[in-house]
């Protein structure tokens, strides 16, 4: 059995900072349904459960996540070092329709499963930087619209605990102008309309950024790490010219670090993808942790990553959601974890979890043959003898 010397934020700091910990720090990402799945296959039972809450997601729309025990025990049996303090969304109720869409952030109609998709795209049309500020900002993305002391109780409970606890927004810019103006409107406006993109990124920007600054507060001194998300990748290449995203992006991403930096958080950007090209921006402008290594992206191997990039930057991730999770056996799981191992653990900087959200495809042994081989063999001193 694994022998740990620190509780979980001790553990996952000295990770992000690239000192080699008791063992490697070990996280999740999961759709809902997955959780509940796995808290049946485990058979975990708890008497009480706390009342229901509802949450505005990282897609906009409204879901009712309970803070109930059985979860907690759930993350305590797959050694999860992290929790999530949430500020559940106590705004307007937002509307539901026939066919199971819903509205959400930025008043964007979406529908599909799981994060969805959104169904129409409000500022299509916009021209104008009046346009653009004529929309109702206040009535879809409120920052009043959220209870913060109810994430102040989550912060301070998770880092009484002992947890490396995520505080902030997940503050997707990039992800809302694609669906507000539609992706092809978008990009072609950056050349085309680029005051329009500007304006528009910044009624984003301001949003996330109040919100990261009220979190921010509540959280002083409880929450450890700024974990935000926007995905600049697609399979083979970035998802725009990184001239681009330098220009248009990054200001808005820098002023929301320099923020939490201010506060003393570490940073953890997620963007899916093949990002390698990337990488050195997202250093040079204070970037800690990089989440979510899609290993099967275009550059995105994990040894020539380590080599490339290891002294400056963790990574968190790595456990391929695309092949081997849904589609290989609990053997090729377990290979996988030692190949990481073995490739990204030495000397620190390496966090395990999976390389995207697990879905409800990846059959659960998988999933729970990852975190206890993650365990199992995660200490140091192991992975010393396997590399």
């Amino acid at each position: 059995m694994n022998c740990e010397t620190l509780i979980p934020r001790e553990r996952v700091m000295r990770a992000i900072d690239h000192r080699e910990p008791d063992r490697v720090p070990i996280d999740i990402s999961a759709v809902d349904d997955v959780m509940d799945a796995l808290i049946d296959y485990l058979g975990i039972k708890t008497e009480d459960e706390e009342e229901a809450k509802v949450f505005m997601g990282a897609d906009g729309t409204l879901v009712e996540r309970r803070y109930f025990q059985a979860q907690l025990v759930l993350l305590e049996r797959l050694h999860i070092d992290y929790r999530w303090a949430w500020a559940p969304y106590i705004g307007p109720e937002l509307s539901t329709y026939p066919d199971g869409s819903r509205d959400g952030l930025f008043g964007v109609q979406r529908g599909g499963l799981f994060f969805g998709y959104a169904l129409e795209h409000p500022l299509k049309e916009a021209r104008t930087e009046k346009e653009i500020d004529a929309y109702p900002w206040d009535r879809y993305a409120n920052v009043e619209h959220y209870d913060y002391e109810r994430y102040a109780l989550e912060c301070r409970r998770f880092h009484e605990e002992g947890y490396a606890v995520y505080g902030g927004p997940w503050a997707p810019i990039s992800f809302w102008a694609m669906d507000l103006m539609g992706m092809d409107t978008f990009m072609m406006a950056m050349y085309d309309n680029p005051l329009v993109v500007k304006r528009l990124l910044a009624h984003i920007s301001d949003f996330y950024y109040e919100q990261a600054r009220i979190m921010f507060e509540k959280g002083k001194g409880m929450s450890a790490i700024f974990f935000m998300g926007d995905d600049y990748g697609m399979q083979n290449c970035p998802l725009m010219h990184p001239r681009l995203w330098r220009r248009f992006i990054a200001p808005h991403l820098e002023r929301l670090w320099g923020l939490a930096k201010s506060f003393g958080l570490k940073i953890q950007l997620h963007s899916c993808g093949s990002v390698r090209e990337l990488i050195p921006d997202f250093i040079a402008r204070g970037v800690d942790v990089l989440d979510p290594v899609q290993v099967r992206a275009v550059g995105m191997v994990p040894e020539e990553l380590k080599r490339e990039f290891g002294e400056k930057i963790a990574f968190h991730g790595s456990m391929d959601t695309q092949e081997t999770l849904p589609f290989g056996t609990p053997e090729d799981v377990r290979r996988e974890v030692i190949h990481r191992f073995r490739t990204l653990a030495p000397g620190g900087g390496f966090i395990l979890s999976p390389s995207q959200h697990l879905l409800t495809e990846i059959p659960l042994e998988n999933i729970v043959m990852m975190y206890e081989t993650a365990y199992e063999l995660g200490s140091y001193r192991k992975i010393h003898s396997l590399t």
